[in-house]
């Protein structure tokens, strides 16, 4: 079926009648093309002695080796832009999320310059960063922003960066320089860049940061473990490494000038693990951490120490400018008893950080990192329940239990008590005057529980039951996971249920495990790592589902009725999907990619013929379409029905390739309403920095907040745009078309008409450039010529101009509105005539060159 023709013409007449019929175009929003800088940057004028340049379109300066101006995990499509009627080529980065320029062979050594420069130009863009990357002995890098204060659009910008402002990066092994659009503000920009280059500004680089010009305090304590001394004065334990390999941040000897004394220095400090496996250090009966640091440059440090029995428990100790004073010795102890749940009979690592705010990635010389005690003794082992729990008393046949150690229900099979990722210890612990062994996890970070063989179904089940001991937590969480899929919720509970020393019975209605498939459990959690005391120690004993007597919860609400039938003509669509086979659905490759996070499985509506897209336990899912992708040009909104028995959130994300050009869309619960058909109609120009031309994902996403993980019914998936507006008049007429060669960009050229070869009239307007080399003259006078006026002005040339004999075709247009002109011989058949044509003003036109038999026109809406 052809589309509706806006209106018809014969060719066969000078100047037609007017015919009025329906206009039926579509409104759609286009997004016109980016500009482009007209001229290119000022050329840079520094002495080519204090540049070391990367590139410059001017050729001012020698560029250094670039492996490439675009790695390849950049996010980002890079081309080179030739400035018009000049020769200097700019690197223009457009759907700019971040792209990397590499310069590995040979590493760029900044040493002595004081500025990064580089000019960049943006149409669309209001924020940018550049980020400089080093590899020395380790990788540190820097990212500096720049906001709409900076960014002005449609003109070139000079950006003089401080190298100092890179803190942390080694000037002398830079390896990287990203160039960053994906910090807020209009992101995803088109950026032209030129002129980048290091440079000395004369002030010559920062001094070298000061030293400790003496040593720290000989320490005098006695009863110690020691680590490291500078002066020796304890014997000191083995120590397999002072920087492990995962560190970042550099660690070389120093000697402290006018003596023999060498402490640690550590540069550009993120975080340094030291390492002290072979053996462990036991410092049971040590009290305090002692360690000396100077720094001239850094507010805050921290300390961690981790412990290995055999999982890891670790603690982190911060200390802020109220603590640590620049350039002077500072002696921190630490109470072990702060580094709670860490066993301190078996340390294996002690970290130093800069990295939790303040001045970071600073310079630390430490020394005199020891344990000691202080005379007031260890603390006393940690509490232990003397009793056993009470003994669980409900009917065997209304429970289904993991473990209990009073024997009164059978257990179901459990796979492990502690998974091999679990962070904490676990073991077999025996009361006094018991003969069953409970559950003992201490270090508690998190530990999984599973049983995958079989799974467990907890249908009919209202309760989960753990009772729980503890001397030292005061919170504690349990989270449950069923498969396929893996559904999960975590159930939170504070120092009001969690008391110490004393049996806590919680129970848990399984109703609170919400999105949680119930017949498919595979995994539960104990966890301590939300606040409050963590890390602690765990007695657990009578883990158990039960049903308290309530009736099991209803199954999950489902859809009675199908969404409504889509109404919009087929013409203004692109469906993915519509259950009622409205529209004809283009090509999906699956509605649920494999890297999706969901149950995806088809589900039939009672009562109806509607089957629907079902998304159960869904985290995200990801519908694709990549044979072909799909080009919603022109479209102006993304339509979804959905139905949801539990979900709060809803979020929805589109996908363009190549490049992965992603936007996601929210909507809260004052739109998601539970338990009804709720139609989005959602803007595409809300995706921005999407291509609307090359789609290849479409992304349903239930992660984002409220009631998570939840059920949906999808139908009626689908792109569509406005139907078009009313029509108008138009006209049709014979004469000449007038044509030239421009040779010129820049020159303006005006048609010009003679009956006898020596008077000239102008007919039409001017053209500028050479997009536009013809023109209509109604009147077809024997005689034509163009005359070109140089732009900036001067004398005007003539340029010969040739006539034939044709057609103007003219139709009321909307602005951004796309149309398709047709010929024929008659009335049924029809071919396009030209390209598609995107109007620009009020009213459009074509020429066609006269040509017999007559013909008939027709002038439809294009995609």
């Amino acid at each position: 079926m052809h589309p509706s023709p806006i209106f018809f013409f014969s060719s066969g007449l000078r100047r037609l009648r007017r015919l009025w019929l329906p206009l039926l175009l579509w409104a759609g929003l286009l997004t016109s093309p980016a500009a482009d800088p007209a001229a290119p940057a000022p050329n840079p004028t520094r002495p080519a002695a204090d540049v070391i340049a990367l590139y410059t379109s001017s050729g001012t300066y020698t560029p250094a080796p670039v492996d490439t101006w675009r790695a390849d995990w950049s996010v980002a499509t890079l081309t080179d832009f030739v400035i018009p009627d000049t020769t200097r080529t700019l690197k223009r980065y457009s759907t700019l999320n971040y792209a990397g320029v590499e310069f590995f062979n040979p590493k760029v050594n900044a040493t002595g310059k004081t500025r990064l420069h580089l000019d960049l130009w943006t149409p669309d863009a209001t924020k940018f960063s550049v980020k400089l990357v080093s590899f020395g002995v380790t990788t540190a890098e820097r990212e500096i922003f720049f906001t709409n204060t900076t960014i002005v659009q449609n003109q070139w910008v000079s950006l003089d960066i401080p190298l100092s402002q890179f803190a942390g990066v080694d000037l002398t092994n830079l390896a990287q320089l990203l160039f960053i659009n994906n910090a807020g503000g209009v992101e995803n920009g088109t950026f032209f860049i030129d002129n980048v280059y290091f440079y000395d500004d004369g002030s010559g680089p920062p001094p070298p940061p000061p030293a400790p010009a003496t040593a720290a305090p000989v320490p005098t304590r006695t009863t110690v473990k020691s680590l490291y001394t500078s002066s020796g004065v304890y014997p000191a334990e083995r120590v397999d490494t002072w920087r492990a390999d995962w560190s970042q941040g550099n660690v070389a000897d120093h000697t402290i000038a006018g003596t023999s004394l060498i402490v640690k220095k550590y540069s550009s400090l993120n975080y340094a693990g030291v390492e002290f496996f072979n053996p462990k250090v036991d410092a049971t009966g040590m009290t305090t951490l002692h360690l000396d640091l100077w720094t001239p440059d850094a507010t805050k440090f921290s300390v961690k120490l981790v412990s290995f029995n055999p999982g890891a428990a670790e603690k982190e100790i911060f200390f802020t400018n109220t603590t640590i004073v620049q350039n002077q010795w500072v002696s921190l102890d630490i109470p072990l008893n702060q580094f709670t749940g860490v066993d301190r009979a078996a340390l294996g690592q002690l970290l130093f950080i800069n990295n939790a705010g303040g001045v970071e990635n600073g310079t630390f010389y430490i020394d005199n990192v020891y344990f000691y005690d202080d005379g007031t003794g260890p603390p006393p082992p940690p509490a232990v329940p003397t009793a056993a729990a009470n003994f669980p008393t409900r009917p065997a046949n209304k429970v289904k239990s993991l473990f209990n150690s009073s024997g009164t229900y059978t257990d179901v099979p459990v796979d492990t008590w502690r998974t091999s990722w679990s962070a904490g210890n676990l073991a077999d612990y025996l009361i006094d005057g018991t003969t069953v062994p409970i559950k003992k996890y201490s270090s508690l970070n998190y530990a999984g529980v599973e049983f995958f063989n079989p799974y467990v179904d907890a249908t009919g089940m209202t309760t989960l039951h753990v009772h729980l001991w503890t001397p030292d937590a005061t919170k504690f969480s349990l989270k449950l996971v069923s498969f396929p899929g893996a559904a999960e919720k975590e159930v939170f509970f504070t120092n009001t249920t969690i008391l110490q020393k004393q049996w806590v019975s919680l129970n848990i209605p399984l109703s609170q495990f919400t999105g949680v498939n119930l017949a498919s459990l595979g995994q539960m959690l104990f966890i301590n790592n939300a606040g409050g005391v963590e890390y602690g120690t765990f007695y657990i004993d009578n883990v158990y589902f039960y049903d308290d007597g309530t009736a099991p919860p209803p199954p999950p609400a489902v859809p009675a009725t199908a969404a409504p039938i889509p109404t919009r003509p087929a013409a203004l669509v692109k469906s993915l999907y519509n259950s009622s086979a409205t529209y004809t659905d283009v090509p999906v490759d699956t509605w649920s990619a494999p890297w999706s996070v969901a149950t995806f499985a088809p589900w039939l509506i009672d009562g109806t013929a509607s089957t629907v897209k079902k998304y159960s336990s869904l985290n995200y899912a990801g519908v694709e379409f990549f044979n072909p992708n799909v080009d919603a040009t022109g479209m102006t909104t993304l339509h979804i029905d959905l139905w949801t028995p539990d979900a709060t959130k809803f979020s929805v994300k589109l996908v363009s390739f190549p490049g992965a050009a992603e936007k996601e869309v929210f909507f809260t619960n004052t739109t998601i309403l539970q338990k009804q058909w709720v139609s989005l109609d959602i803007p595409l120009s809300q995706f921005t920095g999407v291509n609307l031309a090359s789609l290849g994902q479409l992304l349903f996403v239930n992660n984002a907040g409220g009631v998570e993980n939840g059920t949906f019914y999808i139908d009626n998936v689908y792109f569509h745009r406005p139907a078009p507006p009313a029509g108008g008049n138009a006209d049709l007429a014979t004469g000449g078309i007038v044509s030239w060669t421009a040779a010129s960009a820049t020159a303006t050229y005006q048609p010009q008409r003679s009956s006898d070869g020596s008077v000239w009239t102008n007919f039409g307007a001017a053209f500028t450039g050479n997009a536009v080399t013809s023109s209509f003259d109604p009147l077809n006078l024997p005689f034509h010529r163009v005359l070109a006026t140089p732009a900036g002005g001067g004398a005007p040339t003539v340029v010969p101009a040739t006539s034939q004999a044709g057609l103007q075709i003219t139709w009321p247009s909307t602005p951004g509105t796309r149309y398709q002109v047709q010929a024929g011989t008659g009335l049924t058949a029809w071919s396009n005539f030209g390209a598609v044509i995107t109007a620009t003003g009020s009213t459009t036109s074509v020429m066609d060159p006269f040509t017999l038999p007559k013909r008939f026109y027709q002038v439809i809406p294009a995609p």
